[in-house]
């Protein structure tokens, strides 16, 4: 390193928040290149969420940032990549983003690019992708300092507040380490047909008691194995405790509300509550338009409409089974 070439004390864990300042927002569904030569440069993209676009987009975006360095004049020492989320995608969305991270590395390599790390980001965490930087952990992910103070300040005027789902989220993965994956959504799943048997009443528990559940709806395999336990009797209480857990997802945790409400849809279905459920489910798709359950059950709900509305005759459990199962995880 020259003698002109500044120094740049950066630890990985400091990176996505670096960003996150300098924009002054969280860039959502971007890839941020951060470039350390002479100077610190910045240079970013959106990302769709089909796979299929990624080498092109990677190839394109690569290609872009290497000559507008040259014509700088500047050969960085390393680049970093961060890929930060799109609003509703957290940890189980890792293993996919892998591959847009290979294809940045790959486009980098053509370029003669030297990648010093690659990571995935939420607004509160951050992973270090496979291939580069110290393992960050068994999946739960390390903390973005300032990230995590913007996401309380955030949510700090919900009637909830940050703290509460960010403790939960604490414990859920904590949880998820010692007993694995399966096992603790068994778990959450007899905790939810309990309630809905009316072994414990809905209305009584505290927010604290259910924002767990904000985090198991986030798994396809959870979502699909409550939504087809609800008995005919239940939905009203299925009803009620969906309505609390989508509720907890305010300010920065919006983005996870996409879980409870398709429950809160398929209850709605169930009852007879066309308009209601085709409502909440738009609410989900909107949320997560890659959440392929919740696409269908929405299909399903304006179906349910229209036959509703014309007269004829629907045997909504049974195509609501038949929907979901088309897409089982």
């Amino acid at each position: 390193m020259s003698d002109s070439t500044p120094h740049f004390d950066l630890q990985p864990g400091d990176l996505a928040d670096l960003v996150a300042d300098v924009y002054d927002f969280e860039p959502a569904g971007r890839v941020v290149l951060i470039a350390f030569g002479r100077k610190l440069s910045l240079f970013d993209i959106e990302y769709e969420q089909d796979p299929e676009t990624w080498p092109a987009l990677a190839a394109d975006f690569i290609g872009i940032v290497a000559h507008r360095l040259r014509s700088l004049e500047q050969e960085p020492s390393q680049v970093v990549l961060l890929v930060y989320a799109h609003p509703g995608d957290g940890p189980e969305a890792i293993d996919a983003h892998t591959l847009l991270g290979r294809r940045l590395v790959l486009a980098c390599g053509n370029h003669n690019l030297p990648v010093g790390g690659r990571q995935f980001a939420t607004p509160t965490h951050w992973w270090s992708l496979p291939g580069f930087m110290p393992s960050d952990g068994p999946g739960l992910g390390t903390a973005r300092l300032r990230g995590s103070v913007r996401a309380q300040a955030a949510a700090a005027s919900s009637p909830v507040g940050g703290e509460l789902l960010e403790q939960a989220y604490l414990d859920f993965t904590e949880e998820l380490s010692i007993r694995g994956r399966d096992d603790l959504l068994d778990r959450l799943l007899l905790f939810v047909a309990d309630l809905l048997a009316g072994g414990q009443d809905v209305e009584r528990l505290t927010d604290q008691q259910l924002a767990r559940l904000v985090f198991a709806a986030q798994s396809g395999v959870f979502r699909y194995r409550a939504a087809l336990r609800f008995e005919s009797e239940e939905v009203k209480r299925a009803r009620l405790l969906w309505q609390r857990v989508a509720d907890l997802c305010v300010g920065v945790h919006a983005q996870h509300a996409s879980g409870p409400l398709v429950l809160l849809g398929v209850a709605c279905l169930l009852d007879g509550d066309y308009g209601a459920a085709s409502g909440h489910l738009t609410r989900a798709v909107e949320a997560r338009p890659d959440a392929d359950d919740a696409v269908s059950a929405l299909l399903c709900a304006e179906y349910a409409v229209l036959a509703n509305r014309f007269g004829v005759p629907l045997d909504v459990p049974g195509e609501l089974r038949r929907h979901l199962r088309a897409d089982r995880p």
